[in-house]
């Protein structure tokens, strides 16, 4: 293998570390609050404005583990509300896995492996849009390596802090979400293909996560695993088809214009660790086989579970990404002197993929100014479809209804905010005898809009200005008077 001049320096292997951070952070805080908040992430605000102890059964909800709301629950606590402050945390996650990222591979490896597996995580475009969402996907590949550190120390030095520590780890892995599970899958099967002093010790650890997960897990959550979606599709997740298997290569390997040569380089790179079996250390070969497991096998393992089941998505295979760029980088250091150059296409081909300020898929900061400047002095009611958005309507409208979350609702009635699903909805509203309706409509695809429209025109309201923003659309409607 090929070493550096530099290798065993330090201070260049700390500054390296620092050097990494500083850059993603730098990078990762650009635009960090340019956009508004969307759907997805006001559920994360809204379920960390609760009451500790309330988090939980809100995240049922949700269909998502807790852990991810309690460390932005405290983050809230520390730092309070805002799209840089939430975001930040996410950022935060992403620059402590770049670290640990190049320490995995520089223990393993050599000084350039690690650099260069650092830099083609760090330039990862889907990873980075991801640091600006305030969601958990940057938790999850922290906790991930996290586990890989503690877990490949076990497999070579058993002690009990160690079994504990990796059995906590692991729980909160799947405490932050289900999907990354499969990374306790894979640990196992690596110590059976290895036959590893370590399984007995491992057994143990996931001892330890089972009693967590016994005492923290509701029957709720228990059910949504055993019967993720109950089988049916979602409009955000669906079975595998050939066109999300293409979309989750694009996005895992970096994006529309690298894929297929990040694709292709992660392929060969699994054909050349065998090829180049005999003059590796044990360590070195299994350690390259841990990374294919979790960010080859994984893809792999979901899509073929995502058949029968709707739970393939491309984001929640993103603690894969780490181990994809650990093995490509290993491969262009170790193939040849000369594939060293090949760094350079390959952060240009990232660089040109690259989004600084990822779009979100609504502007309610937008469509709040639009309803205000709608308003104006008048006392218009607005209607908000569908509840769901209540909280991100609430947050840009008036902000201080939001952060007060427990009586959010019943203030916004008080300022005659009200909330609909469907049209049935309407007919407990009192809006009969009102002359002006703003109506707010988002999700149209899966409301009965036309049956809402109606039953306004029935009760002589006729439209006047209409207004869209991205994900909203704002209408106005005026009462005609009859004789």
């Amino acid at each position: 293998m090929f070493k550096s001049v530099n290798d065993n320096s330090k201070y260049l292997y700390f500054g390296t570390i620092f050097g990494l951070f500083l850059f993603n952070l730098l990078l990762k805080i650009n635009f960090l609050d340019a956009e508004p908040f969307w759907y997805d992430e006001i559920i994360s605000v809204k379920s960390s404005l609760l009451d500790f102890g309330h988090i939980k059964h809100q995240s049922e909800w949700d269909n998502n583990p807790p852990f991810y709301y309690y460390c932005l629950w405290v983050w809230i606590k520390m730092f309070g509300v805002s799209e840089f402050k939430i975001r930040l945390l996410s950022v935060i996650f992403s620059c402590i896995s770049v670290s640990l990222i190049f320490i995995l591979a520089k223990k393993y490896f050599n000084y350039l492996t690690a650099l260069f597996s650092a830099v083609i995580f760090s330039l990862h475009n889907f990873s980075y849009a991801y640091t600006h969402e305030a969601r958990c996907y940057t938790l999850v590949a922290l906790l991930t390596l996290l586990s890989t550190l503690t877990f490949l120390k076990l497999a070579q030095n058993t002690n009990y802090k160690t079994i504990i520590l990796l059995g906590l780890i692991n729980f909160l892995i799947i405490y932050t979400h289900y999907i990354a599970g499969l990374v306790l899958i894979f640990q196992f099967i690596f110590l059976l293909v290895f036959k590893k002093p370590g399984l007995k010790p491992y057994l143990i650890s996931l001892g330890v996560c089972i009693i967590l997960v016994l005492v923290r897990f509701t029957k709720k959550q228990f059910l949504l695993i055993l019967s993720y979606e109950k089988g049916s599709e979602t409009f955000w997740l669906k079975t595998v088809d050939a066109n999300s298997i293409k979309t989750a290569l694009i996005d895992l390997f970096s994006g529309e214009n690298a894929w297929i040569v990040l694709l292709t380089l992660f392929i060969l790179s699994i054909a050349f660790v065998f090829y180049m079996r005999k003059k590796m250390t044990n360590g070195e070969f299994q350690f390259l086989i841990y990374c294919f497991f979790i960010g080859g096998s994984s893809i792999l393992c979901l899509a073929i579970i995502g058949i029968y089941k709707p739970i393939f998505l491309d984001r929640y295979l993103l603690f894969t990404i780490p181990f994809i760029a650990i093995l490509i980088g290993w491969f262009i250091c170790n193939s040849s002197k000369l594939m060293y150059l090949l760094i350079i296409p390959i952060v240009f081909l990232q660089c040109s993929n690259f989004v600084l300020n990822p779009k979100k898929n609504m502007d309610f900061r937008q469509a709040a100014a639009i309803v205000k400047d709608l308003k104006g002095a008048s006392d218009a009611l607005i209607i908000i479809q569908t509840k769901d958005v209540t909280g991100l309507f609430a947050y840009y409208y008036k902000n201080e209804l939001f952060i007060d979350f427990k009586t959010m609702k019943e203030n916004l009635k008080k300022n005659k905010v009200l909330e609909i699903e469907n049209s049935a909805d309407l007919n407990g509203l009192p809006y009969k005898n009102e002359n002006t309706i703003i109506f707010c409509q988002t999700f149209e695809k899966e409301s009965d809009n036309s049956q809402i429209f109606n039953i306004f025109k029935q009760n002589n309201f006729v439209f006047g200005t209409s207004k869209s923003v991205k994900g909203v659309k704002i209408s106005l409607l005026r009462k005609i008077k009859t004789l």
